[in-house]
């Protein structure tokens, strides 16, 4: 269908309208440290060339003039021997294509990755195909703003490390006291004990970023996911009713349905908390 989709203005146009609300000040209280998403550039591709969104002005590579002034497009050709519909219809948190990785750091000899993801046209037009049957929520102009910064939110949570012990004087610390504590020495130290979060806590945190920013400046998005979760619940619902837990997953396995899993906990605690869903995702578990 888009094998051959050469993008137009109004495709790159549409990745800087998602990157101007990236930095919009309405979404401080979701990107509040900013240094954890500034180098972090965008990716994306048509069937003859890799576009490339980054603040660095000086790579060896084709500029085109854009209407963002903050970020860099560059323009290189690639050979990818075909760009199927199914790379056009959505977006990562990083490079899906091995063969663009690989071209990137050729021609910039740097190791580039960040959000990555078909245009508006292929990823709009591919969704609607899909919208009778599933209602499936992503065919606007609006859907694919909010895609972008869904991605977004995964870097930002994901620059956290909160699924792996990722402080060295906290793992020491963690470390020497178990230590003392089994040879009976000094048992009266404390130390915190950090439960990683699990990784399915990233779908939840992009969910949250898509939503919340949907709310504030894509209502029609908001209007159209809805109609698509309704159901989706529903479906889950009846699903439940009929397992038995003692032998099959719930539909609430996070491990196995992790966007499922997102849109239940996602939406609950957007709801029940506000603005502080930030915090409570992205603060540790402690016990002290």
């Amino acid at each position: 269908m888009f094998e051959n989709y050469i993008a137009r203005r109004e495709d790159l146009l549409a990745i800087e309208k998602a990157l101007d609300i990236l930095w919009n000040p309405k979404l401080n209280y979701v990107f509040k440290y900013k240094e954890r998403i500034e180098n972090i550039p965008v990716i994306s591709f048509d069937s003859k060339y890799v576009y490339l969104w980054t603040f660095d002005k000086n790579l060896n590579l084709e500029k085109i003039s854009i209407k963002n002034r903050s970020y860099n497009l560059y323009k290189l050709p690639h050979n990818i021997n075909k760009i199927i519909d199914l790379d056009q219809i959505g977006w990562r948190s990083g490079i899906y294509i091995k063969d663009i990785k690989n071209l990137l750091k050729k021609n910039t000899k740097k190791v580039i990755n960040g959000p990555c993801g078909g245009l508006l046209t292929p990823f709009t037009e591919i969704h609607k195909k899909y919208y009778k049957i599933t209602k499936d929520p992503y065919f606007t102009k609006e859907s694919y703003y909010a895609t972008i910064l869904h991605e977004f939110g995964h870097v930002y949570w994901d620059s956290y490390k909160l699924w792996w012990p990722s402080d060295k004087k906290e793992n020491l610390s963690f470390l020497k006291t178990a230590k003392s504590y089994y040879i009976k020495d000094n048992i009266s130290t404390k130390t915190n004990i950090i439960f990683p979060n699990p990784r399915f806590a990233s779908e939840i945190f992009a969910f949250c970023t898509e939503y919340s920013a949907s709310k504030i400046f894509w209502p029609e998005h908001i209007k159209y996911f809805d109609k698509f979760a309704i159901p989706r619940i529903e479906k889950m619902i009846l699903e439940e009713k009929i397992k038995d837990l003692n032998v099959q997953d719930s539909s609430l396995e996070a491990n196995i349905n992790p966007h499922d899993y997102a849109l239940v906990a996602g939406k609950t605690l957007l709801t029940q908390s506000l603005k502080n869903w930030v915090s409570i995702l992205i603060k540790p578990l402690r016990l002290t």
